[in-house]
């Protein structure tokens, strides 16, 4: 009951956007963001890699999976979010449809990262199921992880830093957004 009134709220709030997004003419985009955790510290994934969650763009605002809210958050700006790392755009890539994004409005998070389930999504399986990107062997360092997840090293999923690695082989282009106050308007104006 709890994830059909979270469905019916996350369509309410899509309904407005899908007509606000048949006028919108900015590139595609998803966006590479750094998360902290209560204390402060960043949330690392990955060693080197600086950011841990992934945003796509639906018209002027940004789809993602959350922990605390489920699939899929609706954010109208990047910094309620987190602090923007990166954004890969690409203009030759179709605007995803209401009709994409309504099979996984209200799923719950995959605290598990398990890519096979389908009734659960994390932040850069959203991203890449929407895009059709398929998984790869998973690797989960042992300093940054807890032991649980190193049995899943080499099962299928996707961590945020390769998909931006999938994203820049598709001929997505990088751009860096200075501000941790970025809105969707500030990275469209950065193609301009």
């Amino acid at each position: 009951m709890e994830s059909s009134r979270a469905w019916r709220q996350s369509i309410a709030y899509l309904l407005p956007v899908f007509f606000l997004f048949s006028f919108s003419l900015q590139a595609f985009q998803v966006a590479f963001l750094k998360l902290k955790q209560r204390n402060g510290d960043p949330i690392l994934l990955e060693p080197g890699v600086p950011y841990s969650h992934v945003a796509i763009s639906f018209g002027d605002a940004w789809l993602h999976a959350s922990p605390r809210k489920g699939v899929v958050e609706l954010s109208w700006s990047l910094e309620s979010i987190g602090e923007v790392h990166a954004i890969l755009s690409n203009s030759r890539e179709p605007e995803l449809e209401l009709l994409q994004i309504l099979p996984v409005l209200g799923l719950p998070y995959d605290q598990d990262y398990d890519w096979d389930t389908g009734d659960r999504l994390y932040c850069s399986e959203l991203v890449a199921k929407l895009l059709e990107i398929p998984p790869q062997p998973m690797a989960f360092d042992p300093g940054l992880w807890p032991e649980r997840f190193l049995e899943k090293n080499g099962k299928p999923g996707l961590s945020p830093s390769d998909l931006f690695k999938e994203l820049q082989k598709m001929g997505y282009n990088e751009e860096f957004v200075e501000s941790s106050a970025a809105t969707c308007e500030l990275a469209s104006s950065a193609q301009t």
